[in-house]
């Protein structure tokens, strides 16, 4: 986990986190450094990435896709919003999305 708020500590339960890091200085740029700086080493199967300081296009988020079964080079074309993420989360872990959950899986950017 790499994040910009230390109130996501709480989300650490004992054995399911490898690393968490939340800089002293919280922008964005910080928390991609950490990340670009100990993903190579981690090679993590999920990783947990948040930026605390958001703007006025904070509507559009890069929405990023990394790992064996993703497809090369694709580009999500329709519509992804946030609650996407945590379907897809779902979904990859083999784990069903619950009934009247706002996100579907974004299942495009994966091979099958």
């Amino acid at each position: 986990m790499f994040v910009a708020k230390e109130k996501f500590r709480h989300l650490v339960l004992p054995g399911s986190v490898d690393l968490f890091v939340c800089p002293k200085d919280v922008t964005a740029g910080s928390v991609a450094k950490e990340f670009a700086d100990n993903v190579a080493t981690l090679k993590p199967d999920l990783c947990f990435i948040h930026f605390g300081d958001p703007t006025s296009d904070d509507v559009t988020i890069p929405w990023v896709a990394w790992g064996k079964s993703v497809k090369p080079g694709f580009e999500i074309t329709a519509p992804v919003v946030q609650y996407d993420t945590a379907a897809t989360a779902l979904w990859l872990l083999g784990i069903p999305v619950p009934e009247g959950f706002w996100g579907r899986p974004v299942t495009s950017a994966f091979a099958p």
